[in-house]
């Protein structure tokens, strides 16, 4: 995709033919293709588009949204295919196909706007969202139409697309999807107009409405122009281009990507420091730790500043052997590492060398990167939850990736006790202490005179060798305590 340059919305459309696989379409729990799901993620993180809007998804109300867009930073509005959205039709049942169809939008919420979704019609499959930025409003829509549909599909259509124009305010329109209108050929000329039938009642509507459209050029692997891109306002309309098929994800359909000027500002993810531990050198820090003499240092102190001064020291070693990274607030997964973009842009080389040149052996070499792709991606995935520490416990890493692609949270919103409700955190946290607080009775007074003195099991006895057993037997993926000190660093320098 080309820089838009500042001001800029980044807009990406595919009808990527299916999130499942064909052989699912019936089922009621369906599993993904992987391999989809996998290098459109992918691209989104390589891309960072605004909005991104995607037809024939053929997702069933049993995928949930976070398992197709994985990236915290983007809220999705869905439509997947239903009686309502794709009646059948009693007299043709040709026309009508149960499963498959469905249309999305993403729209990233780092965006310093509102965002809505708009009502549409029924009979027709079709989501839209609205972005209002100060004082201007645009509207994103994208439409899946089977060919076969007839009128009544129009009219749906129609009527979805005219309540975009109710108010005062002008809006913004940006209408793209796959509508099949097989017998128009793109550009339109007054010399060159062979729409037929229903398709010549969608180019009629699209002038009754002011629309214009932009794509030109065949989005399709059989040389039709399928996917359009419709608008009230084409100057706002930047840097549209069909790229290569693939380039978003396997599809006969080509994707397209365009910019919309507009003064948009984003928010920007607060970033913070974190240790990171997979380039740490354990010897060299295990040295230093070692060549500092702890009891000439800390012998004769008090127990407070013995223990400020330990920290100051441990840590002025570790920040000699432990680099720090910056992590910013954008969620990102964390089993993704430089090895699966490797294989991402291994997959890419050899789709661009394919297409340049087509021949057997590259075709085979294409696949072959693809398979490897999945493979590498799927292979870290299942390592990350794996902990090296208890490999019978599922890690705290497999919920919280759960956690954060659900967005979900364990204390909820609003908490209640005895008819008290608070939201606040600091409200809800003394809430929960008050509660806390009345699960114990009051201190007994028996009067039983009770004698420690000759008690063995209060004498602990404190040696290095137990300290070193203790330390190595730790949970390193465990948070720290408010010491700070992280189980990675006590672990590693216990010996």
């Amino acid at each position: 995709m080309l820089n838009p340059g500042p001001g800029m919305l980044k807009v990406c459309y595919q009808n990527i033919q299916g999130l499942i696989p064909f052989s699912q379409l019936s089922k009621a729990h369906p599993t993904l293709n992987v391999t989809k799901v996998l290098e459109l993620n992918t691209y989104i993180s390589q891309v960072n588009p605004d909005v991104v809007l995607l037809n024939e998804t053929w997702l069933n109300k049993s995928i949930k949204d976070y398992e197709v867009i994985q990236h915290e930073n983007y809220t999705v509005f869905r439509s997947d295919r239903s009686q309502l959205t794709h009646p059948s039709d009693p007299s043709c049942p040709k026309k009508f196909r149960k499963f498959g169809g469905g249309v999305l939008i993403a729209v990233k919420s780092d965006l310093e706007a509102s965002v809505k979704r708009l009502s549409m019609r029924k009979g027709a499959e079709i989501v839209s969202v609205e972005i209002e930025v100060g004082q201007q409003k645009f509207i994103f829509c994208t439409i899946y139409r089977v060919g076969t549909l007839g009128e009544d599909n129009h009219k749906s259509i129609l009527n979805s697309l005219r309540s975009f124009y109710g108010g005062r305010a002008h809006k913004n329109i940006f209408i793209v999807g796959d509508l099949n209108l097989s017998s128009v050929e793109w550009p339109l000329s007054e010399n060159n107009n062979s729409a037929r039938g229903i398709d010549l009642k969608f180019l009629d509507s699209f002038h009754e409405l002011g629309l214009k459209q932009l794509i030109n050029c065949p989005t399709h692997n059989k040389g039709k122009v399928l996917d359009l891109l419709l608008t009230n306002n084409s100057s706002l309309v930047k840097n549209t281009k069909v790229l290569d098929n693939e380039v978003l994800c396997k599809s006969d359909h080509y994707p397209i990507s365009f910019s919309v000027a507009c003064k948009v500002n984003h928010l920007k993810p607060p970033k913070r420091k974190i240790y990171n531990y997979k380039r740490a050198n354990w010897d060299q820090l295990n040295r230093d730790i070692g060549q500092v003499d702890w009891h000439q240092t800390i012998d004769c102190m008090e127990p407070e500043t013995a223990w400020k001064t330990f920290k100051e020291i441990l840590f002025t070693c570790v920040d000699r052997s432990i680099p720090k990274i910056n992590v910013n607030g954008n969620f990102s997964s964390p089993w993704f590492d430089s090895e699966c973009y490797e294989a991402y842009r291994s997959k890419e080389r050899a789709h661009i060398k394919f297409k340049a040149s087509p021949s057997i052996s590259r075709e085979l070499k294409r696949d072959i990167t693809r398979k490897k792709f999945k493979k590498i991606c799927c292979t870290k995935m299942r390592d990350n939850l794996y902990n090296h520490d208890d490999p019978a416990l599922i890690t705290k890493k497999f919920w919280s990736h759960v956690k954060a692609n659900s967005k979900s949270h364990r204390i909820p919103e609003c908490v209640q006790l005895k008819g008290i409700f608070r939201r606040t955190p600091k409200e809800k946290c003394d809430l929960f202490n008050e509660y806390f607080f009345d699960q114990f009775s009051e201190a007994s007074s028996y009067g039983i005179p009770i004698d420690w003195s000759n008690d063995d099991a209060f004498d602990i006895e404190f040696t290095p060798t137990k300290v070193e057993c203790l330390l190595k037997k730790l949970n390193s993926n465990k948070a720290c305590g408010p010491d700070a000190i992280h189980g990675k660093i006590l672990k590693k320098c216990s010996g």
